[in-house]
């Protein structure tokens, strides 16, 4: 994972992560969270690959679930992850997959 990493979460906030130290310290509390599952999927789309995930149990925080799947978009450069992207469901997975931009926004040029 690349030092200056990002993870956005679906609906930008603070529990976006911001490097790869807060990264790896939001996975651990999942972990230590119980958070548990499969990878269901994985679609490639040049750099970015979608990650499906059906977690065991409902997930916290009130995370929304698309037939019980989580979606991630994971970015890769130079083979470390420098993006990480929730969505609230495959169709906007794919989309950022495909686009690097959230559906139905515009991308701003600041």
């Amino acid at each position: 994972m690349a030092p200056d990493a990002k993870w956005h979460a679906i609906e930008e906030g603070p529990w976006s992560c911001q490097n790869r130290r807060a990264i790896i310290d939001m996975l651990g509390r999942h972990v230590e969270g119980g958070l548990r599952g499969r990878i269901e999927e994985t679609i490639q789309d040049g750099p970015r690959v979608v990650v499906a995930f059906r977690p065991e149990q409902p997930v916290g925080g009130g995370r929304p679930l698309d037939d019980g799947i989580a979606y991630m978009v994971v970015t890769i450069r130079d083979g470390k992850i420098v993006e990480m992207k929730g969505c609230a469901d495959r169709t906007s997975a794919i989309s950022y997959a495909r686009t690097g931009q959230v559906q139905g926004h515009q991308e701003r040029g600041d």
